[in-house]
């Protein structure tokens, strides 16, 4: 979307990026400008949605014409940081009315009327825009408009620093008494008698009014110009910067042991972070296992054995929220279990056989699972056992039978022992060990 204006030579800017919509249907963008143009009443802007500076440009109204022109009205321009849904109060001026015996009209919005004795011009009305309330003192930004023209003198341009206003001291430029142009409206406004040889002294006679004074003081980067509009006065707002985008709100873990297989072994504590480019924070939350949502002032911290789907978002102050993201934390502190039996715990008699023996082995995790369960080692009592002693047994795997020689020393009154151990590994990390164990005892005198 693109306006262009010209104003003797200034032209208003016209980019445009980033589009917005806006409730309805209709679009507003960066860039985007909207005319307010001469009413003669108040006029409201509403600030869009997401929208959070704006652009405001003014032009005060000219003054009615004579033998000699009115003056021009001014410009004033600056930027001003709002907040969606705020309304600006808008009061374009109009022009003063051109000669007329029995005295011209002033402007709508502070013009001064002419004299009555001559014919002159009306001064122009001031162009402003007021937040906050509909006052005169709710005047952030000032065009000042044109003075009247007289006979004898041209208006004086709208924006002079010094409007006369010693002789008027409101925003409502000064009617002429008796015959010459009306003051134009402005901060201050214009008185009558402007004379453009001396222009901070007022004159009787036959002249042109003094321009109302412009003011930038309630706006940023305010800029001011004198007498540079013709006809009725105008505003243009040109939205400079708006936020659409939500938040992004940063989830941490931390724990005093390492994550393994996506698995905590210790308490976790979550730490949300939220940054938002263009309006301020207003809040961050958080729900847990579809709980309600929760505000988010400080690190949480998850001490109990569990899963947790934890689900987070951040609101800035426009509204604007953040699609929720979610972290699943999962908290295993507690170590598997399992259990040996052996189908026989005796091998009798010591005949220097080898025996088959099978292992029962049940093992159970509630939380993480089991994720590995094997056989670590089988060993013996007698160190004189030999490698061949016990065979197929295949460390490293769940193998559950494996072969025994039934033998043992006549010397070790206790027999021979073989110890038979089994370790399960859950998903978290955590190990189990259990043992059983099989005996050649040394005689049957038990």
């Amino acid at each position: 979307m693109k306006k262009l204006k010209n104003f003797m030579g200034l032209s208003a800017l016209a980019a445009s990026t980033a589009i917005l919509l806006l409730p309805g249907g209709v679009f507003a963008q960066t860039g985007d400008i909207k005319e307010f143009a001469y009413t003669g009443g108040k006029q409201v802007y509403t600030v869009p949605d997401g929208v959070t500076r704006v652009k405001i440009e003014a032009y005060g109204a000219a003054g009615g014409n004579n033998e000699h022109p009115g003056g021009l009205g001014g410009y004033a321009g600056g930027d001003l940081t709002v907040t969606p849904g705020e309304q600006l109060y808008i009061f374009a001026g109009g022009k003063g009315a051109d000669c007329a015996w029995g005295g011209s009209g002033g402007g709508y919005n502070g013009g001064g009327n002419a004299g009555i004795y001559n014919c002159s011009g009306g001064g122009g009305g001031g162009t402003d825009v007021r937040v906050g309330g509909e006052g005169i003192g709710d005047r952030i930004l000032v065009a000042g408009g044109g003075g009247g023209g007289g006979q004898s003198s041209p208006g004086g341009a709208g924006g002079m620093d010094y409007g006369g206003n010693t002789l008027s001291g409101l925003y409502q430029g000064r009617a002429n008494p008796s015959d010459g142009g009306g003051g134009g409206g402005g901060y201050y406004g214009g008185s009558f008698g402007y004379f453009p040889g001396n222009p901070t002294v007022v004159y009787y006679g036959d002249l042109g009014g003094f321009g109302g004074t412009s003011y930038t003081g309630g706006v940023e980067n305010g800029e001011t110009k004198n007498g540079v509009r013709t006809g009725n006065g105008e505003v243009d707002i040109t939205i400079l910067k708006q936020d659409v985008d939500p938040p992004v709100t940063t989830a941490t873990l931390t724990s005093d042991s390492p994550v393994t297989n996506d698995w905590y072994s210790s308490p976790v504590i979550l730490t949300l972070s939220a940054k938002d480019e263009g309006a301020d924070v207003a809040k961050t939350e958080y729900k847990i296992n579809d709980g309600d949502w929760i505000a988010y002032n400080a690190p949480v911290t998850f001490n109990e054995d569990g899963k947790y789907s934890v689900e987070y978002r951040s609101i800035d102050t426009l509204g604007n929220t953040e699609q929720p993201k979610t972290e699943t934390i999962q908290i295993d502190q507690t170590a598997p279990t399992i259990s040996v039996s052996l189908d026989k715990t005796e091998l009798w008699a010591p005949n220097h056989k080898l025996v088959t023996v099978n292992a029962n082995v049940e093992a159970d995790d509630s939380l993480s699972g089991v994720a590995k369960t094997e056989l670590v080692s089988i060993t013996s009592s007698d160190s004189n056992t030999a490698a061949d002693d016990i065979q197929n047994a295949n460390f490293g795997t769940f193998d559950k039978s494996f072969d025994l020689r039934a033998e043992r020393s006549g010397k070790a009154k206790e027999g021979k022992v073989y110890t038979i151990t089994y370790q399960v590994t859950d998903v978290a990390g955590h190990v189990s060990k259990q043992s059983a164990s099989v005996t050649v005892p040394h005689d049957q005198g038990k």
